[in-house]
């Protein structure tokens, strides 16, 4: 290679390790933000659970009472514990949700169990038999119910 050849390249290479190195050492301080203020958090009461009508073996008790008066409607988040042994029956109080939360639960139909996964839901119509066995020691069921026609 030619002497200038390669005294230009040692010189660009030179150059571009000293503006390298300005850029690097030439810092700004970016503003931090301010913390977020979370509202204190509020305790509630332990849900009081209570024996479901027609059926003293499983309890329940209300999570959430709201009403939605913008469909006129009524909304009710309800646990219900399922103790294990025989099959129990529910009478669905609403049309609404029910959805396994934890356990082991078979949900029978005509008699034969259906196994249900944790998060699994079905849909129960107002006044039908709901029939649940739990195989562990308890099965905890989410019942989401939107009542039409409340305020």
């Amino acid at each position: 290679m030619k002497r200038s050849t390669i005294s230009n390249f040692c010189f660009a290479w030179v150059c571009a390790i000293l503006l390298g190195s300005v850029g690097c050492t030439r810092t700004q301080v970016e503003p931090t933000p301010a913390e977020v203020e979370r509202p204190i958090a509020t305790r509630h009461a332990p849900p009081v659970f209570q024996p479901v009508a027609g059926n003293k073996t499983v309890h329940q008790a209300m999570l959430l009472s709201h009403s939605l008066p913008e469909i006129k409607s009524h909304l009710e988040i309800r646990t219900i514990l399922v103790q294990a042994g025989e099959p129990i029956s529910l009478t669905a109080e609403h049309d609404g949700v029910f959805e396994l939360r934890t356990g082991d639960l078979a949900l029978m139909e005509d008699g034969k169990p259906r196994p249900m996964r944790r998060g699994e839901m079905w849909q129960v119509n107002r006044g039908a038999k709901v029939t649940l066995k739990a195989s562990g020691e308890v099965a905890v069921v989410r019942a989401i119910y939107v009542i039409a026609g409340e305020k």
